[in-house]
């Protein structure tokens, strides 16, 4: 498996820290691939003796599963085994454990000597299950390597990171991954209805209807998550939408798993298009389906907004969901949480601390102080009071900056109605060092607006627009199997980057090197006659080419040796392509 280069550079960060006995705190999203980059980091140091025996925490039995599933396929070589409540085996080179299992008492006296701790979600690690185990571990082992890996590093309460971490090995933040294709683009609109806060159940009614009607105007179309404060407000939501015969499900923590289980299958079946909840859904939960997220909460914490804004910026798999075409997520805030975040992406803050207020300069002595100070420590200067506004609705004056008034009998929110709001940030830029692992190649001239092409010794990939405006089709052969594959449908950036990931699990690590050098050598002799022989029979075939046949031997011939490789591919499967194409809507 061949890593892409973000995830490459984020391993090798991550493997410096840890040999210099610093621990290491990984942040990326949704989509980042965090459980290849642990597999990699856990089987790089395995393969240089660094560490002999390893442990991957997790809190969620998905999640356990899914990292040994991934594990294996990054690291077949080595044993591994799981910790949980039914399994209890310490005998692989790395063990999967659950945390509540593993954290009991009996259970720890009994725990190997570890070399490395791998803590998936990281942001629990400070919780006291988890600093339970990695006090044990410190115990057995004072070299232990520590590794922590989150979307979400600032927590909503008042445990600290900061107590482990000093800064990040590394960051992947969700404006590269939109960039690569990874992730969907999130468009938002933030709505005004009146507010949501301190509101009785009968207040709460009419503004729900708004929410339907907004809803029903913006994204009636969409696979939808909505996000309640609490149990009373998403049963109003529930009920309000299945009076206007939406199809609706309700999930909270109390539920019983199996019912939950059920509703979610609902959901993935397209029998629900709509799910609202308390509490449940804001992590480790995604259907790739998702396409629209609503946010009731007033105002949320900036992880719990990153998490529950996630849910809907899958990639769409059109493997699994053939007649699904998904290119953003649209974000509904009937609140103020964007007003008051902004962006989306989270830094590190070692002190947990990101609704404190930043330093601010004085006037007089241009010193930096505290965002709170009212007095300068330095010269003496005195702020003057709090600026005022006065609210349009209760003519109360109120600090300027109020995102709502403060009033209790009012809560008028200060942004325009129906204001729609862009996510937007300019500092996303993608690393220089981002370049593709493999080398694309336009094939411009078989009737298609566009068809581009991709691969390796083993694989190879096809990328094409569809007769939809900026409606792609990803495409991708195996050489070890006889029939291409549909990869995905979606924009060109998602589709290049399915392909890329498909290529990059066939592949050896070597191959995007060895081929580099045949984008400067001219076509052989033997390319040359056997293209033109394919070329001849697609043409028999009813093909078509959007230049006459001679020409065609002219852009042929002026060819390099991997411009050639493509399209002798592409003639040999181009039945296939085509046909799959048809099915979707050829130009």
């Amino acid at each position: 498996m061949i890593l892409r280069p973000r995830q490459k550079k984020m391993v090798e960060k991550s493997i410096k820290d840890l040999l210099d006995s610093t621990p290491s705190l990984l942040v990326a999203p949704t989509g980042a691939g965090k459980t290849i980059i642990f597999s990699s980091i856990v089987k790089e140091l395995l393969n240089r003796g660094e560490i002999k025996k390893a442990c991957i925490l997790a809190h969620r039995d998905e999640l356990t599963d899914q990292n040994m599933s991934k594990f294996s396929k990054v690291a077949p070589e080595y044993k591994i085994s799981r910790y949980d409540s039914i399994d209890k085996s310490f005998e692989g080179d790395v063990f999967f454990a659950m945390v509540q299992t593993l954290s009991r008492d009996e259970h720890l006296e009994q725990m190997p000597k570890i070399d490395l701790l791998v803590v998936d979600e990281g942001h629990h690690i400070v919780t006291d299950t988890y600093m339970k185990i990695l006090e044990r571990a410190k115990d057995l082992n004072n070299d232990l390597k520590l590794l922590a890996v989150t979307a979400t590093p600032n927590r909503g309460d008042d445990k600290k990171l900061g107590t482990i971490f000093r800064k990040p090995s590394d960051q992947i933040n969700i404006g590269e991954l939109v960039k690569t294709g990874h992730l969907i683009a999130p468009v938002a609109k933030v709505l005004d209805i009146g507010g949501l806060k301190a509101i009785t159940a009968e207040e709460l009614l009419p503004k729900t209807r708004l929410v339907h009607e907004h809803w029903k105007k913006l994204a009636s179309e969409r696979q939808t998550v909505i996000f309640c404060s609490n149990k009373e407000h998403a049963t109003i939501v529930k009920d309000t939408f299945l009076s206007k015969g939406e199809r609706i499900g309700y999930i909270d923590g109390d539920m019983a798993y199996e019912e939950k289980k059920e509703i979610l299958k609902a959901y993935e079946r397209r029998d629900l298009q709509l799910i609202v909840n308390v509490g449940v859904l804001t992590e480790g939960w995604d259907d790739q389906q998702t396409s629209c997220v609503v946010l009731l909460r007033f105002c949320s914490e900036k992880s719990a907004l990153i998490q529950m804004i996630g849910r809907g910026l899958r990639v769409l798999d059109n493997t699994i969901y053939p007649d699904v075409f998904k290119t953003d997520c649209l974000v509904l805030d009937f609140g103020i949480s964007l007003e008051k975040h902004g962006k989306i992406e989270q830094i590190f803050n070692p002190d947990n601390s990101e609704n404190e207020k930043k330093d601010k300069q004085c006037p007089n002595c241009k010193v930096m102080i505290p965002g709170k100070s009212r007095k300068c420590k330095s010269c003496g200067f005195k702020f003057s009071k709090m600026q005022t506004k006065r609210c349009p609705e209760c003519n109360n004056e109120v600090p300027i900056k109020s995102f709502r008034c403060p009033i209790i009998e009012c809560f008028y929110i200060f942004f325009e109605k129906n204001e729609d709001v862009q996510l937007k940030d300019k500092d996303l830029g993608l690393n220089d060092s981002d370049v593709e692992t493999f080398i694309w190649i336009e094939l411009g001239f078989f009737g298609f607006k566009m068809l581009k092409s991709a691969g390796g010794f083993n694989s190879v990939a096809w990328v094409l627009m569809l007769e939809r405006d900026n409606v792609f089709m990803a495409l991708g052969l195996d050489k070890r199997k006889e029939e291409v594959e549909l990869l995905t449908v979606g924009t060109e950036i998602v589709c290049t980057a399915k392909s890329n990931d498909f290529l990059s699990e066939i592949e050896d690590p070597t191959v995007s090197q060895s081929r580099r050098s045949w984008t400067k050598e001219k076509i052989t002799e033997k390319q040359f006659l056997l293209a033109m022989k394919l070329a001849e029979d697609f043409k028999q075939r009813g093909g078509y080419f959007d230049y006459n046949f001679y020409f065609i031997r002219k852009i042929v011939g002026n060819m390099t040796k991997i411009q050639a490789t493509l399209l002798i591919t592409f003639l040999l499967n181009a039945e296939q392509i085509l046909t799959k194409a048809l099915k979707y809507g050829r130009t």
